[in-house]
């Protein structure tokens, strides 16, 4: 897109199963951010009834045709244990986050 290739990002974290309206409103403060935009989301979601709505490949397709310039997936089971500061430590090490947008 238009951005500048620039290291700092817009971050959205969340589950993005379905990518609701709810999940647009967090996607679109990234997008619409002078950063570049990623979605940190899980590619898997064991606590969720029922199993996901869209797969691990929708979700990307979705997120990426959304506007998004990435999307991490993280494996749930190897973070679950990080407290809050080693969660934001680990998305750190791989990104500048300029912004960081959350929604469960």
């Amino acid at each position: 897109g238009g951005k500048p290739m620039t290291t700092k990002y817009a971050v959205a974290l969340g589950m993005f199963d379905g990518v609701h309206m709810g999940h647009r409103a967090v996607l679109e403060g990234a997008v619409s951010s002078p950063y570049r935009s990623v979605a940190v989301t899980f590619s898997s979601i064991p606590f969720k009834s029922g199993g996901s709505i869209m797969t691990a490949e929708e979700k990307e397709k979705k997120l990426l045709e959304f506007g998004l310039d990435e999307v991490l997936f993280l494996d749930f089971f190897e973070i679950k244990d990080l407290s809050p500061e080693a969660f934001l430590e680990l998305l750190a090490e791989k990104y500048d986050m300029s912004e960081s947008l959350a929604f469960k």
